[in-house]
């Protein structure tokens, strides 16, 4: 019979023993449809896993056995199967003794850091496990043309109370854990959850363990980029290949019209095509009162890009490196998620971040009517 462990909270079992404080060793049991498989350790680095260690389930058990500079995000994996699927299984990894049993029931003791994450990790589960069957209620109900005003109103008011909750959860536990990798761990996973200014309090009260943790840095060099490209500030020049193939600057545009609107999109992402209809009312309205639009794509494949603009008609200036997260634009613009939109006059003057549908439409209108 086919077994597929659909959360992650039912994935494994660990117990993290007597602390040994040179090394660390994590042995494991696993149930017969994993017999002769690899179960892989993998570091969480920013946005990828890199793989650590492998070791293949003989017998039953499988062990895994090395140094830890310092307490860090890993996880577990069980190689897939036809038989027994498993999610990943996030965890604190110290030098520290460790038993695991792959299994469908999941209760995890250990250290007291390892316990912490995990009971925050499980509880910030559950609220997005609810979170994903509404959107999912509210897709199916859409498809079926059965998404009526009030069920949308109630579905999208229920989403937007479970995410206020996950992010107040995290947040909590941030708080309480800013002197452990723990809570580092939370704070890269949530920072867009919290304005710069909550940001920047939480990093300079923590601890040094916090602070050098590669998401606490990350985060924290992405908030002296924004602060070098605030509202109030310059904007700084950027220059990439236009939808022709020539190189395009934001310097070749902004003198030449009252407002110019950067706006960070990519064809594959769901809520900048959403936003697409309002960008273009807004171009309509606006164009021949001193507004220009630049698209400054995160996509990667040209023909993609250059077929979506054309099918839509997106009638304004576009220019993209075609390298996807490892953008420079995006970097010298601290882009961290899009769509994101800039607004910048005529004097190269970042007048607005961040603004979308009704509140960018507004602002527009107020510079520009």
């Amino acid at each position: 019979m086919k077994r597929v462990i659909l959360s992650g909270l039912a994935a494994l079992t660990l117990f993290s023993c007597t602390k040994n404080t040179n090394s660390y060793s994590i042995s494991g049991t696993a149930p017969n449809e994993l017999e002769g498989k690899k179960v892989y350790l993998k570091e969480v680095v920013a946005k990828e896993l890199r793989v650590v260690d492998s070791t293949l389930v003989k017998n039953g058990e499988f062990t895994f056995e090395g140094v830890q500079d310092s307490a860090k995000n890993y996880i577990l994996i069980a190689e897939q199967t036809e038989d027994f699927q498993m999610p990943n299984l996030y965890f604190v990894l110290e030098n520290a003794n460790y038993q695991v049993a792959i299994d469908s029931i999941s209760s995890i003791k250990g250290s007291e850091v390892s316990d912490k994450f995990r009971t925050y990790f499980e509880a910030n589960q559950v609220l997005k496990d609810k979170i994903t069957k509404l959107q999912k209620e509210k897709a199916e109900l859409k498809n079926q043309n059965q998404l009526s005003e009030s069920a949308d109103n109630n579905l999208t008011e229920e989403i937007d109370r479970l995410r206020a909750e996950s992010a107040q959860l995290s947040l909590n536990f941030i708080e309480a854990n800013k002197d452990n990798v723990a809570g580092a761990i939370v704070l890269y996973w949530n920072f867009r959850n919290y304005d710069q200014a909550k940001q920047e309090e939480i990093i300079k009260s923590a601890s040094q363990e916090f602070r050098n943790y590669a998401g606490v840095i990350y985060v924290t060099n992405l908030l002296d980029v924004l602060k070098n490209t605030a509202v109030g500030k310059q904007y700084t020049d950027i220059s990439m290949p236009s939808l022709k193939g020539d190189s395009i600057s934001l310097s070749d545009i902004v003198p030449n019209n009252k407002l110019t609107l950067v706006d960070f999109w990519a064809t594959w992402c769901a809520p900048c095509r959403a936003e697409i209809p309002n960008l273009k009312e807004i171009y309509s309205d606006y164009r021949s009162k001193g507004l220009e639009i630049v698209g400054v794509s995160l996509d990667k494949e040209e023909s993609r890009w250059k077929n979506y603009i054309d099918e839509n008609e997106l009638n304004w200036i576009h220019m993209s490196e075609l390298q996807h997260w490892k953008s420079e634009a995006g970097r010298i613009y601290g882009i961290n998620s899009i769509p994101h939109v800039i607004l910048i006059d005529q004097n190269g003057v970042i007048v607005s971040r961040g603004l979308h549908g009704k509140e960018l439409r507004d602002k527009v209108a107020e510079i520009l009517d």
